[in-house]
């Protein structure tokens, strides 16, 4: 009698371990694999930072980083489904250093505690969603007029925050990175003029 009590006992020990053993898990797991959307990351950073300025510099990064999405996941949609050699080209050159880029916003991020989204936010996609959309021969140019009003409006944020960031990485990380900007804007626009001669 007092074996099957401590038998049933220790059973009981083992399933409630096993119990908490598979709580923790999946509380460890979903924290692993949960999204940081762009409005979460947002949101974060509003209640993180009071300082106006360590704000503007976590919404640049932000941005900065929801534009690095649109131009990865545009690159593989181009690569694939781009009509002119041209593009695919373009797409296919540019494709890893967009994803360094987003590997150096992620590093100027974490080194200033901003929270960035793993997401693109509302305005990217809605501009990529137009464009896997598109037909095959339209999405070419409009594929690179997106990129050239993306380029453009990265290339003012870059200059701004390249001299008035709040923070010394964020300065340094818009400084550094602008050239590479530049260049894919002026690779973009010579793939356009190649486009306006072809169709």
């Amino acid at each position: 009698m007092d074996n099957s009590k401590n038998t049933n006992y220790s059973n009981m020990k083992i399933n409630i371990l096993l119990l908490a053993l598979l709580i923790g898990t999946s509380f460890l797991l979903s924290g692993c694999f949960s999204t940081m959307t762009y409005t979460k990351a947002n949101q974060k950073n509003q209640d993180n930072f009071t300082n106006e300025g360590e704000l503007d510099d976590a919404n640049f990064l932000v941005e900065a980083k929801s534009a690095s999405i649109l131009e990865i996941k545009l690159a593989e949609h181009a690569a694939e489904s781009g009509y002119s050699a041209a593009v695919v080209e373009y797409s296919k050159e540019t494709y890893s250093e967009d994803k360094d880029l987003a590997k150096e916003i992620n590093r100027a991020a974490r080194k200033n505690k901003i929270k960035l989204p793993d997401e693109m936010g509302p305005e990217h996609q809605r501009v990529y969603n137009q464009l896997v959309a598109a037909d095959k021969r339209d999405f070419d140019k409009d594929y690179m007029y997106a990129l050239e009003t993306l380029h453009r409006d990265n290339l003012e944020r870059y200059q701004d925050f390249a001299t008035d960031g709040h923070f010394d990485d964020v300065r340094s990380f818009a400084a550094e990175h602008l050239s590479l900007i530049e260049n894919h804007q002026n690779m973009a626009e010579e793939v356009r003029d190649k486009l306006l001669t072809t169709y």
